[in-house]
């Protein structure tokens, strides 16, 4: 299993949302003098509005964010706002750094302990955001918008087929915002010559795997899922005549054909021009401070733990599931002369029900109002794209969720569709994230999200579905200790490029290391494909595999502090309750229990 496809699409900003929070919020709240004595009262409410002004002013930074965080803005009083992409890629002006340094210090000056406990675990989680602005400033360069895995411009088709027209007024803005993709666009080749001046250009292995991404979504013009799709939303629009939904239709083609398809060609062009230009092709370990942006980036997802922590587990824990998985083989021979089919033949569909049916014992119940939609993931993007991700729904329109997937990469093995299904849908990203919109944690939490809380659940709630699979538990077992040595190899291999800084030949003997004894070993030449892949992904194994640690041990610790009361659904139950945080603050909370 390849976990870095299968992430979910939680986007609220194209920057890391602690950044984007910062360098645009609470620019006119005006927090009371802490220095004198105010009642619990005053600072709780004066916090409400603060954290109220910090959401707003995070959903309207972009057009996508807001339409796709809520359905009726206006209920929020949010109606005069800029129909715009967003400007993500500009470093903050001097007078925006300084706003910045005062809505810090406004910030700061609640007093906590007057804060109610609900507020307590929005100002940690606040807290956790401004304790890495600085760092934010120092790598801002470091991001990459343009990465093979999943960059803007595969993530865009995807966020224009799921914007839902739901008023005259959201198609308008549709039209508008594709005819705003080449400034984007710009600006983000804007960004990348910076890169370039300042020794952080990508690889060109990279560069060539966006080019061809770019090159696969243009070369379906007529076709196009950006004209497919829009062309049955507006079918299916009520309230609009023949003729108006012909104009629309026409609009959106002149938008796409006059800006969309130019815009990724331009890319294509400068990204060839600058090839060459990257001198770094060994990862983040090859930048200056790439260490410290390594601690930086997992402090970002919501992981507790520091990198070299993180090392010792995966070794330590790759060991010991290893072992487990082996004398479960070893005294059990005969189950294990086939491969085993665990999955139920069901349609995808079908397997969402059964799993709705199957974890009810040990999950939550979802809703029955609750609905989703299961997509296969368009040709001209598939390329590019994951074997299935999870776009959540807007915040006060929860009921409906989508789940995209990937058709042909489960024709060779319906297993992976099964488990996949299981941690994009229920008891995974559906479950986490309607339970977490349907409760009364403010709007600011609901859209605080925390890579690590999410992913880790995630891969939980994958490996846990081996418990519903068909089978003998052995061979379950099995199948389920060798999914994690898998992630935690991945993991470990990433960290020791990105981190330790390892060459081909140091990645290529630690793969060697983990082949048994007899078994044919694998060349440089044979691994330098996969060492590229895992360069150009960065970290991004990190919040699915360092997040399942984490959130097995906070299972652990859970249980010690409920005793003979302890159940795996009263666990899940308090861990989805808290929403989405960093697991520094989800383990304070959860050991308080």
């Amino acid at each position: 299993m390849n976990v870095t496809n299968q992430k979910s699409i939680v986007r609220i900003s194209t920057l890391l949302l602690c950044l984007c929070m910062l360098l645009s919020s609470c620019k006119t709240t005006s927090l009371p003098d802490t220095s004198s004595a105010s009642d619990q009262k005053s600072q709780s409410e004066l916090f409400t509005v603060y954290m109220d002004k910090a959401f707003i002013d995070i959903v309207t930074d972009d057009t996508i964010s807001l339409h796709m965080t809520l359905k009726n803005p206006e209920n929020l009083g949010i109606t005069d706002y800029e129909v715009t992409l967003g400007d993500n890629y500009k470093y903050p002006s001097a007078d925006e750094l300084e706003k910045d340094k005062k809505d810090i210090e406004e910030f700061k000056a609640f007093d906590r302990a007057q804060l109610t406990p609900e507020q307590q675990i929005t100002y940690d989680i606040f807290a956790e955001a401004v304790a890495r602005y600085d760092d934010g400033l120092k790598f801002f360069y470091y991001s990459e918008p343009l990465s093979s895995d999943l960059g803007c411009h595969a993530e865009f088709p995807i966020l224009f087929e799921e914007y839902k027209f739901d008023r005259e007024n959201d198609i308008e803005n549709y039209v508008t915002l594709c005819n705003d993709l080449g400034r984007y666009f710009d600006e983000i080749i804007g960004f990348e010559k910076e890169k370039v001046n300042k020794n952080l250009f990508m690889s060109d292995s990279n560069l060539e795997s966006v080019i061809s991404q770019c090159e696969e979504f243009i070369s379906k013009k007529d076709n196009n899922m950006l004209i497919t799709s829009f062309d049955k939303k507006i079918d299916a629009f009520d309230g609009l005549s023949p003729d108006k939904k012909a104009e629309y239709k026409t609009k959106n083609k002149e938008a796409f054909n006059g800006t969309v398809v130019p815009a990724y060609q331009k890319v294509i062009t400068e990204l060839k021009v600058l090839k060459g230009k990257g001198s770094n092709q060994k990862g983040l370990s090859g930048l200056e401070n790439g260490k410290e942006y390594c601690a930086y980036l997992l402090r970002g997802m919501g992981i507790s733990k520091a990198p070299g922590e993180l090392i010792s587990d995966c070794d330590r824990l790759f060991k010991e599931y290893t072992e487990q998985y082996q004398k479960i083989i070893a005294e059990n021979q005969d189950l294990f002369k086939t491969a085993a089919v665990l999955a139920p033949e069901l349609s995808a569909g079908e397997t969402v029900n059964y799993l709705r049916d199957k974890a009810l014992a040990d999950f939550p119940v979802l809703p029955d109002n609750i609905v989703f939609k299961l997509n296969e993931i368009d040709s001209s993007v598939s390329g590019a794209s994951r074997p299935a991700y999870y776009i959540r729904p807007q915040i006060d329109n929860y009921t409906e969720s989508s789940i995209y997937y990937n058709a042909d990469y489960y024709k060779t093995d319906k297993n992976k569709r099964f488990f996949t299904l299981a941690h994009e849908g229920y008891p995974g990203h559906l479950l986490q994230t309607i339970t977490s919109f349907g409760s009364n944690i403010s709007n600011f939490r609901k859209v605080a999200s925390s890579g690590a809380y999410s992913e880790g659940w995630g891969i939980y709630t994958e490996l846990y579905a081996y418990k519903y699979a068909n089978g003998d538990d052995k061979v379950k077992e099995v199948y389920r200790l060798a999914s994690i040595v898998d992630y935690l190899s991945a993991l470990r291999m990433q960290l020791g490029i990105h981190y330790e800084g390892n060459t081909l030949k140091q990645f290529t003997d630690y793969v060697n290391s983990l082949i048994p004894e007899g078994a044919e070993k694998r060349s440089e030449k044979d691994l330098e494909g996969v060492y590229i892949k895992y360069i150009n992904d960065r970290l991004s194994y990190a919040p699915y595999v360092a997040g399942y640690i984490e959130v097995s041990e906070i299972k652990e610790e859970y249980k010690k502090t409920q005793g003979g009361s302890y159940t795996d659904l009263k666990f899940h139950e308090d861990f989805l309750a808290l929403g989405a945080a960093p697991f520094s603050v989800v383990r304070k909370q959860l050991n308080k229990k």
